[in-house]
């Protein structure tokens, strides 16, 4: 049977938590096919991919597989597809993971405290736009009303408390690369007026994967992503998504000896559906 119109999407939502083994779920419409296997690959870069695992394609819901090898850190991107013989379905969207440290804040917690620029007039691209959760929407800074500002562009996210940061996460602009920042810097402050040393910087490819930094964990309340420079060195910035990874508590604990991360173990990995459109992943450490 054809594979060629099937639809495959992965459907598991990656909120606040931390992981070693990675849980992915998704859908899959049909067409049924004895001979078909799910396949799901790993990824750092979005082209290169490596099959991790297979198990027989069902049709259905709620189709579950979990990556008990993945490394304790860094970023990962997994994708699933269907093959039957020489037959393969699309494959399914791409899934961004980065699992140790902080877990993930949700979008709703954050709130955007200070900018520097933001357009308005000729389009609705105001800061806000930058963690409305949304991949399709995005904050640009002003190019309609008199000379467009130069870089270095801002944007300053508070958390509503002080808290143990060590991450952000960049979406770029998807449509087209105006804007899409490619030197940038990361600070974190107590009061959204002293900074400091920057936490992280270097410089992001151009296109549309999201971006995501680890940094070593600091306690503060406000996050500042600054871009110097854009992929296309013009004076504007933009950015799709801007997340960010924290934890609760102003205080550091000291760091442990040494140890070798684990690179697999027993996690429990739970699916709760609040609600029809969501879909939560909790994993449980032992």
């Amino acid at each position: 049977m054809p594979l060629a119109f099937a639809c495959l999407m992965l459907l598991v939502w990656l909120p606040a938590l931390a992981w070693s083994a990675v849980t992915l779920v998704w859908d899959w419409p049909g067409p049924a096919n004895p001979e078909a296997q799910f396949v799901v690959q790993r990824g750092t870069d979005g082209a290169t991919w490596t099959d991790v695992g297979t198990m027989p394609a069902q049709v259905g819901v709620n189709q579950q597989w979990t990556d008990q090898s993945a490394p304790a850190s860094g970023v990962m991107r997994y994708q699933v597809l269907v093959r039957a013989g020489e037959l393969r379905a699309p494959v399914s969207n791409m899934l961004t993971v980065s699992p140790g440290g902080a877990p993930r804040l949700a979008q709703s917690a954050l709130t955007v405290a200070a900018f520097d620029s933001e357009e308005t007039a000729a389009e609705p691209t105001a800061a806000p736009k930058a963690i409305d959760g949304s991949w399709d929407t995005f904050w640009h800074t002003s190019y309609s009303t008199g000379t467009p500002p130069a870089p270095p562009h801002w944007i300053v996210l508070d958390l509503g408390q002080a808290q143990t940061i060590d991450g952000l996460a960049y979406v770029p602009r998807q449509d087209q690369d105006h804007g899409r920042i490619a030197q940038y810097e990361i600070a974190v402050s107590e009061n959204g007026q002293a900074w400091g040393t920057a936490v992280a910087s270097g410089t992001w490819p151009d296109g549309t994967l999201e971006q995501i930094v680890r940094f070593p964990a600091t306690v503060g309340r406000f996050v500042r992503l600054m871009a110097l420079k854009n992929v296309l060195d013009r004076p504007w910035t933009s950015a799709a998504e801007v997340g960010v990874y924290a934890k609760v508590g102003a205080v550091i604990p000291p760091e442990p000896e040494p140890q070798p991360p684990p690179t697999t173990g027993p996690w429990t990995c739970t699916v709760v559906e609040p609600n029809a459109k969501t879909r939560i992943l909790t994993c449980t450490l032992p």
